[in-house]
């Protein structure tokens, strides 16, 4: 498995039982969002350092530093890189200023692997973090305010709106979107007005959302960069980062010298 180790943000490839570690990143670089190569060859993710950011793919053997993935004319950076099925193409996006305290465009992109050509799908402005469904037909990404889920249709060659802000009465952010292992559906979290955080999934044929798991009572980490996570086991059971730390309470009395 590969995983992202907390508070530190570095990438580590181990064992499902967590023998075998393999350090892949180190500091100042905080990794996340990382993603397997359908031939497990290498592991495509997210690298933040001050002032930057950029998709790599590094080997899961820990041979070698992160390769960046080649920048695109007017954007600070890119972000949220994911394999096509049949592991040839890489999808990102740009990165937006937040991240790099630059100016620049945001856009969704393909790059061809065996001939390094990046290509940017049609109408993809202000959308980011794009995710390949199974079948490969359909690309995901959030728009920019993170306030909107669409799909763009390889085949058909347009955007689709899935209109979760609308039947939820979205009031807040929406992220961390991932397949179902079928392609039928889009889990990802979300924050219903009025309502607790919670994870949804919203089925592709008929628009259908619904509610997986609420997070009203889970403690979830946060603060630092991107401790509220949410993925998916193999099982498409929820995984999140629980903050299991303690909190505690301190007074200090000072006693300064009278003149």
């Amino acid at each position: 498995m590969a995983y992202v180790q907390y508070p530190d943000y570095t990438l580590w490839r181990s064992k499902i039982d967590g023998g075998d570690k393999v350090q892949l990143t180190f500091s100042p670089m905080t990794a996340v969002l990382r993603k397997w190569s359908p031939d497990g060859a290498r592991i495509a993710f997210w690298g933040l350092t001050p002032g930057e950011s950029h998709a790599y793919t590094v080997d899961p053997a820990g041979t070698g530093a992160p390769e960046a993935i080649p920048g695109v004319p007017g954007e600070a950076g890119q972000m949220g890189a994911d394999w096509s099925p049949d592991g040839g193409s890489l999808t990102f996006s740009g990165a937006p200023g937040i991240f790099t305290l630059k100016s620049g465009s945001i856009a969704v992109h393909i790059m061809d692997l065996r001939t390094r050509k990046i290509t940017t799908l049609p109408d993809s402005q202000d959308r980011w973090c794009p995710r390949w469904s199974p079948d490969g037909r359909y690309i995901a990404a959030v728009h920019s305010d993170m306030r909107g889920l669409q799909i763009y249709d390889m085949a058909a060659g347009k955007w689709v709106d899935l209109g979760v802000n609308r039947l939820l009465g979205v009031d807040g952010l929406l992220n961390y979107h991932v397949w179902s292992r079928d392609g039928q559906a889009i889990y990802f979290q979300s924050f219903p007005k009025g309502q607790p955080a919670a994870a949804f999934r919203v089925r592709l044929r008929d628009h259908r959302v619904e509610r997986v798991a609420s997070l009203e009572n889970f403690r979830q980490a946060a603060g630092a960069t991107f401790g509220d996570w949410v993925g998916l086991a193999p099982d498409e059971s929820p995984l999140l980062l629980e903050d299991v730390g303690t909190q505690d309470i301190y007074a200090l009395e000072m006693k300064l010298p009278w003149k």
